[in-house]
């Protein structure tokens, strides 16, 4: 069977691969193989304006790439208020969606892959013989209200066609010593990736757009942090220091099923002591 070729539109070389060109690496074969007019994609705009110090960040990853041993992990954080999206290096091992299934990337072992998630919480209560319907938690209202406008902003930009996409969810149930009231939870997430290749410079107006389009940043005082690190110790501890000005629902709903899960916890050792005592108090009672 004969292979399809396409011409790229960055370099003019004709390829096989429909995801990356071969020769230089851009993703906008990707466009030629869906159908898509290049020309109406504006992020090739060279003049596009770019967050400060996105292009030297995403130029370090792939430098940090290229300086460590093959495997090692490196990976660019932008994260700030209620954003927080993540470039990978192909050759990590970190890189799975949130239901711990491989990325299926078909990149170089050097190239940018950037990666954003949205979430949705929705609650069910029962007390006793009465149960409520599944709904949004009134806490977190306003900011999954605003998590539905981030996913609608998303699926505005002209590069949505071509990210990859894959959703999850993840139930959590609680209920006291004595069964008579439990809280169920669902935390949905959806995450979209690409793989950019090596071009820093269209990864960073890509992202720059994100930013500005989808999430509404300001270009002045947007308190966005960005960091690049090699190595799982680095990564994580930049992790933990972004994580302090990061907002995001999932942080707050993280938080709130590990305080119930501590609790949840000592309602069962009380229930127990409870059952025990009754135990020893009927014994001593024959």
């Amino acid at each position: 069977m004969e292979l399809k070729t396409y011409v790229c539109p960055n370099c003019g070389a004709n390829t096989t691969n429909a995801q990356n060109c071969e020769y230089c690496g851009s993703l906008l074969v990707r466009f030629v193989e869906k159908g898509i007019d290049v020309k109406s994609i504006s992020y090739l705009n060279s003049n596009d304006w770019v967050f400060p110090g996105l292009i030297e960040n995403l130029q370090k990853n792939l430098q940090l790439q290229a300086d460590n041993p093959e495997g090692t992990d490196v990976r660019t954080d932008i994260c700030g208020g209620e954003v927080y999206i993540s470039v990978f290096s192909p050759a990590g091992k970190l890189w799975t969606w949130d239901d711990g299934t491989v990325i299926d990337f078909t990149s170089t072992n050097r190239g940018l892959l950037i990666i954003l998630t949205f979430y949705d919480v929705v609650y069910q209560e029962n007390k006793g013989f009465r149960t409520s319907q599944m709904q949004r938690p009134s806490k977190y209202m306003s900011k999954l209200l605003r998590q539905d406008s981030y996913k609608r902003n998303f699926k505005d930009l002209e590069m949505y066609p071509i990210f990859m996409s894959r959703e999850y969810a993840e139930d959590f149930e609680f209920s006291n010593g004595y069964e008579t009231h439990k809280e169920s939870f669902i935390k949905t997430s959806i995450s979209y990736a690409i793989d950019f290749g090596q071009d820093a410079e269209g990864a960073a107006r890509l992202i720059s757009r994100i930013l500005l389009k989808v999430y509404g940043v300001s270009r002045q005082n947007n308190g966005i942090r960005i960091t690049t690190n090699a190595g799982a110790l680095d990564i994580e501890k930049a992790a933990k220091e972004n994580n302090s000005i990061y907002t995001g629902i999932d942080k707050d709903f993280d938080s709130e099923m590990n305080k119930k899960s501590n609790e949840a916890f000592i309602y069962n050792i009380i229930g127990i002591i409870v059952v025990i005592f009754s135990v020893i108090v009927s014994f001593v009672g024959c």
